[in-house]
């Protein structure tokens, strides 16, 4: 008589089932037998990774803590020549800076002022 289709479903599944529970059974034993000596190691070597990675991130940190620090030195560098520059601003819509910049580069002078312009001759030695 011939196997039909569900009898070979039935064997193989038969056979998977078989051989999962001897896998079981062979995991469990490996885990029951192993020595302590393997777990001292594991950890052990768990514990150097760890105390690898913190002293790496440490050093990554104080890097960074030192590249914080000089940016803020930078920036408190910017904040004050920012302030000096935005003075300097304010300081030429003034009355003062129009008018002397008015008598000093187009020889702007007051009602009333006399203007005395030196011929630049005295200046060189006397030629």
């Amino acid at each position: 008589m011939t196997a039909g289709f569900g009898d070979i479903l039935a064997e193989y599944s038969y056979n998977i089932i078989l051989h999962t529970a001897k896998g079981v059974k062979y995991m469990s034993r490996y885990f029951e037998t192993v020595r302590p000596r393997f777990w001292v190691l594991l950890i052990s070597g768990l514990l150097i990774v760890a105390l690898g990675l913190y002293a790496a991130l440490q050093g990554y940190i104080s890097r960074q803590n030192e590249t914080i620090a000089a940016l803020a030195e930078e920036y408190a560098a910017l904040q004050e020549a920012s302030a000096e520059l935005e003075e300097k601003i304010s300081y030429t819509y003034t009355d003062e800076y129009i008018e002397r910049e008015a008598r000093s580069k187009l020889g702007l002078i007051r009602e009333g002022e006399t203007l005395f312009q030196s011929s630049g001759a005295g200046e060189e030695g006397g030629q």
